[in-house]
């Protein structure tokens, strides 16, 4: 169902849909060249689709399309109209089963759709989850082979070793949502923010060479400075950050690599330490 799931979301929604009605058509000729066999319960394949991929609205539309379809191939008989009450209720009956098909098939959509959304962002700080943020990381790698553009990734590690041993939860979460607000606010509109772990979060600035990079981590490094200065929050931080003038191997060394600068720079001492590198593939490490 995943699978199934995943694939849809790739292709045209205007395309899956107009596929929808068109399929209703087909199965409406279908039902009309072999009455003999029942075709009703095949309907229900282009409502899903068409609420898959359309809205509920969309499903609503092609509920009563599929089930004016089936009455007339089925149940119509122009010489014999009889009773039009009969009729009418015929007609009403058929299109209630497929809206209330459409009706739970938009909830389990609807269903899905926020378990996807809570999987791409973390519940505490509202930012990226550090599953999506790996999966866009990865995009950014991909567009770097292609076009041969640099990009800059931080990751900034806190020490909270004193808060958690003093059990100080509620300090903490104040913290991290402050820490996350400030990021969120330090970086642009197209740079990407996460929180990957319990106290490291992540900043992918795409298409930023060295300076651009350096100038936002110092950025980042003096307005978190003064977050804690401000709250009077005794924990230390460290910056790790590295500009790739050309791409990495891949998502896990990349993570490795500035992952590795972050814990140095948050174990160095009881201030802030940033670790910045430049990282060429071609020509080593700057």
């Amino acid at each position: 169902m995943k699978e199934v799931a995943e694939y849809m979301d790739r292709q045209s929604r205007q395309g899956l849909v107009a596929l929808g009605y068109v399929l209703i058509v087909l199965l409406g000729l279908i039902d009309y060249l072999t009455k003999q066999l029942t075709i009703e319960p095949f309907y229900l394949l282009p409502l899903a689709l068409i609420t898959w991929s359309g809205s509920r609205r969309n499903g609503f539309v092609a509920a009563f399309i599929s089930s004016g379809i089936w009455y007339v191939v089925n149940r119509y008989d122009p010489h014999d109209p009889g009773v039009l009450g009969v009729q009418l209720w015929n007609l009403a009956w058929q299109a209630g089963l497929f809206l209330v098909f459409v009706m739970l098939f938009a909830a389990l959509k609807s269903a899905q759709d926020y378990r996807k959304q809570m999987t791409r962002l973390d519940p505490l700080t509202g930012m990226l989850s550090g599953t999506f943020f790996q999966e866009l990381a990865l995009v950014e790698v991909r567009r770097s082979e292609r076009y041969d553009h640099p990009f800059t990734l931080a990751f900034i590690e806190f020490d909270l070793a004193t808060l958690r041993s003093a059990g100080d939860s509620g300090h903490i979460s104040s913290l991290l949502r402050s820490v996350a607000e400030v990021v969120r606010s330090a970086v642009r509109g197209t740079d990407m923010a996460a929180r990957l772990d319990y106290a490291t979060f992540a900043v992918l600035l795409p298409e930023t060479p060295n300076e651009s990079g350096r100038v936002v981590v110092k950025k980042l490094q003096e307005q978190l400075t003064a977050l804690l200065r401000q709250n009077e929050w005794q924990v230390p931080f460290g910056i790790g950050a590295a500009t790739f003038m050309s791409p990495p191997a891949g998502v896990d060394e990349m993570f490795r690599k500035v992952g590795g600068l972050a814990h140095s720079a948050s174990r160095r001492s009881s201030h802030t330490t940033v670790r910045y590198e430049v990282v060429d593939r071609a020509m080593g490490v700057a």
